[in-house]
C-alpha cells in the first residue's frame, strides 16, 4: 500500500489484479493516478519502478503478473481498514522505459473502465425497426448483455423507430444517452444508463475553513453569466402554414442545488438564447429531448475547484452524485454535483482535485 506520511492513520492504495492483491509489488509503486470525469471513461495511470537482478530478470515486466485486459480495481483503505472502491476495469496498456541510467527504468500501466468491453467489436445491425420498436433503455440492457456487464440501473428512455448499429456499442450508446439527456457510466461493475441524480443523498460534507476538521485544502468558484438561459430549436417548416409557428423554446427543468436558479433574467436584458439545429432524421420526441438536455446542462453556470486531502476526508469522492460543501458562504454554500475527480496516490499522500457544479444559489 501507498501510505500517507503526515497522519497517524494515513488513507492507503490497494490494488488488486485478477481478484488478487499485488502486495508484493507496494514498494516498486511510485505513483497511482486514477481519472473520473462526467461523459467519458474512467481512466488509472499506475507508474512503477522496476530493477534488475542478477540473473538480468526485471521484476515487474518478467514477474509475469501484468497482461492487458487482466482485470484490476483500485480502492481507497482508510482508518480501521476501512474500503472504498475508487475504479475497476483492465488494464489497456502496458509501456515500459529503459533510459541510459538503468535505475530509472519504469513501467507504466494504463486503465480503462469496464466501457472498453463495449469498444471492442465494431456492429452492423438493426437494433430496432418499424413493428419491432425498441426503447433506449432496451438497447442499451441488450448490449451490456452482450459482454457480460451487469445493470445498476436503467431508464427506458426514448423509443427508436428504425436504429441500426455501424459501430462500436460504446459510441451508439453515447449517442443514445446523449439523445435523452442521460449519464452512462460503470461503478463498482454495474453499468447506469439514466437521469442525472442531482437529488440524490448528497455525500460526506466538503469542509472548506472548518479550523481542525477541514478537509479542503484549497476551493474557488467560478460564476459565469455568458451561459444561456434557455435553447430555441430551429426546425423545417412542412408546409406554408408552418412557416409562421415560432420555434419552440426550452427552459431548464432540472432539480435545483439551491433556491435560486441562475438566470440573467430580471437584468434589462435581451433573452439569453442558444440555438439547436434540429438534428437531421431525428423523431420531434429526440429533438425535443435534446434541447431540454442542453437547456438543462447550461444551467449549471457555476463551476468550482478544489483539493482534498483524501485521508482528513475518509471517503471516495464519486463524480455523478451530489456533494455539500460548507464553509465558503451563505450565496456559494451548499449542494453541487460532482463533475469530476482525480485520485492522486504518491509516498507522500493522498489528494483528490475535484470540479464539481451547480445550477442555483442560497
Amino acid at each position: 500500500m501507498i501510505g500517507l506520511q503526515q497522519n497517524s492513520a494515513p488513507a492507503a492504495c490497494l490494488i488488486t489484479v485478477n481478484g488478487k492483491s499485488i502486495e508484493d509489488f507496494h514498494d516498486y509503486i511510485r505513483d497511482v493516478t486514477v481519472h473520473l470525469k462526467r461523459g467519458a471513461s474512467a481512466t488509472a495511470t499506475i507508474l512503477l519502478d522496476t530493477f534488475r537482478d542478477e540473473r538480468g530478470q526485471w521484476s515487474v515486466q518478467d514477474s509475469g503478473k501484468f497482461h492487458p485486459w487482466d482485470e484490476i480495481m483500485i480502492s481507497a483503505v482508510f482508518a480501521q481498514h476501512s474500503e472504498e472502491e475508487v475504479m475497476r476495469g483492465v488494464i489497456r496498456e502496458l509501456r515500459v522505459e529503459y533510459p541510459q541510467d538503468m535505475s530509472g527504468a519504469q513501467v507504466t500501466i494504463e486503465v480503462q473502465d469496464d466501457l472498453i468491453k463495449l469498444d471492442r467489436e465494431q456492429l452492423h445491425a438493426v437494433l430496432s425497426s418499424e413493428g419491432n420498436e425498441k426503447t433506449d433503455g432496451q438497447i442499451a440492457r441488450e448490449l451490456a448483455d452482450e459482454v457480460g456487464l451487469q445493470h445498476e440501473m436503467f431508464e427506458e428512455g426514448l423509443t427508436a423507430g428504425a436504429l441500426h448499429i455501424d459501430s462500436t456499442p460504446i459510441r451508439l450508446l453515447r449517442q443514445r444517452a446523449e439523445a435523452n439527456g442521460f449519464e452512462l457510466y460503470t461503478r463498482k461493475g454495474m453499468l447506469y444508463f439514466g437521469s442525472p441524480q442531482l437529488s440524490a443523498v448528497p455525500q460526506k460534507t466538503i469542509l472548506v475553513y472548518a479550523g481542525p476538521t477541514t478537509n479542503c485544502t484549497q476551493f474557488s468558484i467560478q460564476n459565469d453569466g455568458h451561459k444561456p438561459d434557455q435553447v430555441r430549436m430551429t426546425r423545417e417548416p412542412k408546409n406554408q402554414q408552418e412557416k409562421s409557428f415560432p420555434a419552440p423554446v426550452f427552459q431548464p427543468e432540472q432539480h435545483l442545488l439551491g433556491r435560486h436558479a441562475l438566470t440573467s433574467e430580471g437584468r434589462d436584458l435581451l433573452p439569453f438564447t442558444w440555438t439547436l439545429d434540429r438534428p437531421l432524421a431525428a423523431s420531434q420526441a429526440e429533438a425535443e429531448s435534446r434541447a431540454q438536455a442542453k437547456a438543462n446542462e447550461n444551467q449549471f453556470k457555476i463551476k468550482a475547484t478544489g483539493q482534498l486531502d483524501g485521508t482528513l476526508y475518509g471517503h471516495v469522492l464519486w463524480p455523478y452524485r451530489p456533494v455539500e460543501i460548507d464553509g465558503v458562504g451563505n450565496t456559494y454554500g451548499g449542494v453541487y454535483y460532482v463533475d469530476e475527480v482525480t485520485h492522486n496516490f504518491t509516498a507522500s499522500g493522498y489528494l483528490q482535485h475535484f470540479t464539481v457544479i451547480r445550477n442555483a444559489t442560497n
